[in-house]
């Protein structure tokens, strides 16, 4: 399948307007996603992530690897996976946009970007 996109650089995914995701489309990939997903062994991880005090938004984009280099048809020799995520603070982080840029595609991997809002604190 090709990606979808929306916007300069394709970008899908949450706080895009008019790139809103298919979640029945995205649901096949998300028990293979090593951050959310439900498959065996990766509470684990999930668990550190809380201590660390770390959050990913809602990943709304289809998967971010592996595709033909310069294509947006993704290597049916692999399973699409989302290698690029972006994780940021839970506390004094507000997430305006979480999304994949399909419309990047110098590598077989689409990037991911975050438009994070905080306030900085200036120390004399």
């Amino acid at each position: 399948p090709a990606t979808a996109g929306a916007g300069g650089a394709g970008c899908v995914g949450e706080g895009v307007a008019g790139a809103a995701s298919n979640p029945a489309l995205l649901r096949p990939f998300a028990t293979y996603d090593e951050l959310a997903g439900d498959r065996g062994g990766w509470g684990e991880l999930q668990e550190t992530l809380r201590e660390a005090g770390l959050m990913e938004g809602p990943v709304l984009f289809p998967a971010t690897y592996r595709f033909f280099e310069s294509s947006g048809e993704y290597d049916p020799e692999r399973i699409p996976a989302w290698c690029d995520r972006v994780l940021h603070s839970k506390v004094g982080v507000v997430r305006r946009r979480y999304c994949a840029l399909g419309g990047l595609r110098g590598s077989d991997h689409r990037p991911v970007g975050a438009l994070l809002e905080t306030s900085l604190l200036a120390v004399p």
